[in-house]
């Protein structure tokens, strides 16, 4: 039996190669809106991560009374994971988290309760569309390791109202952080030495206007 070197397109997407002959495994996404299933990255000690989970286009706008009691019993899930939130931003689309993680696994499983308590909260307010999901896909992580890259975070997810909305101002009703006194939300104070760094210069979300 001859085996193609080249590989073979199928009606299912898959691909018979030399290695995969069954072509066995994961169809491969074409679209390259959507993130590719990669093995997460090892994360260096001390390291800040940026976060971000997108809506799927089927559902409306996320900055609702409704759905920040959702995040808000999803932080309290999320903390109880050794997952720590400084900062985040509800946007008309898409989320941003500021987070700290001290392992791999305790960021697989704060994430997974984060995302679940949502979609169990959802499900309870009969928010979801059958066959639909909720997020568009698997959550983007970008490791951050500088001082300078940990202070455009911080300015970029504190200042991303004024960015998406076009206002000059911060509508501080979907955006906190933890030295924000607010009573819906309490916030996680930063641990790592990078996230410390510039916690008194970022102590009012004026300060990034």
């Amino acid at each position: 039996m001859k085996i193609a070197l080249t590989a073979k397109k199928r009606k299912n997407r898959k691909e018979s190669t030399l290695y995969n002959i069954k072509a066995a495994g994961r169809p491969k996404i074409k679209n390259l809106d959507y993130i590719r299933h990669l093995k997460r990255p090892k994360l260096p000690s001390g390291a800040p991560l940026h976060v971000t989970l997108k809506r799927s286009a089927s559902y409306s706008n996320l900055r609702t009374s409704e759905f920040k009691k959702i995040v808000k019993n999803a932080i309290k899930n999320t903390r109880k994971k050794g997952l720590r939130i400084v900062y985040f931003t509800i946007q008309y689309n898409h989320i941003h988290l500021y987070i700290e993680a001290g392992s791999v696994q305790i960021l697989k499983t704060g994430m997974k309760a984060f995302t679940s308590t949502i979609i169990y909260y959802l499900k309870a307010c009969q928010k979801l569309k059958k066959g639909i999901s909720f997020f568009k896909d698997r959550y983007h992580l970008e490791i951050k390791k500088t001082p300078t890259e940990v202070k455009n975070l911080i300015r970029y997810i504190l200042g991303n109202t004024i960015k998406h909305s076009g206002t000059t101002h911060l509508n501080c009703a979907y955006t906190f952080s933890f030295s924000n006194k607010c009573k819906d939300f309490i916030l996680d104070k930063p641990l790592f030495y990078l996230s410390k760094m510039f916690a008194k210069q970022f102590t009012s979300l004026e300060t990034v206007s």
